[in-house]
């Protein structure tokens, strides 16, 4: 069994960016927002560490601290949304070879989808 890949905060600060740069160019409002807020919370932690991400209690925990005026929905929608990133790193990370190839090969096999419109 492979050692676990630890995944660099400053390529889990480069997500929460890039995520950010997408909802703010056609996203929501309330999606701009909270992953600015997201981006905020990572970047004001002091863990500096991927896998304190892992832990939603604790991410909750983290971003009530940090912004304590949140609303409850917003509060919650950070927290998500730093845990489905982080979660997401750390899988891509320390995916085995054989979890690879299988995706690898079932996207090479995937058709494409062709939308038709339908003519009445």
């Amino acid at each position: 069994m492979k050692e676990k890949e630890i995944v660099p905060f400053s390529t889990f600060i480069r997500e929460l960016k890039k995520e950010y740069n997408f909802h703010k160019n056609g996203g929501t409002s309330f999606r701009q927002v909270t992953s600015l807020i997201a981006l905020i919370v990572a970047i004001e932690c002091e863990a500096n560490r991927v896998d304190y991400f892992l832990d939603r209690e604790i991410v909750k925990q983290t971003v009530a601290d940090l912004m304590p005026t949140l609303n409850t929905e917003r509060s919650e929608d950070v927290t998500k949304f730093l845990c489905t990133i982080a979660k997401d790193l750390y899988l891509k990370a320390n995916l085995s070879d054989e979890a690879k190839e299988y995706v690898q090969q079932k996207q090479h096999n995937q058709k494409s989808l062709l939308l038709i419109k339908k003519l009445k």
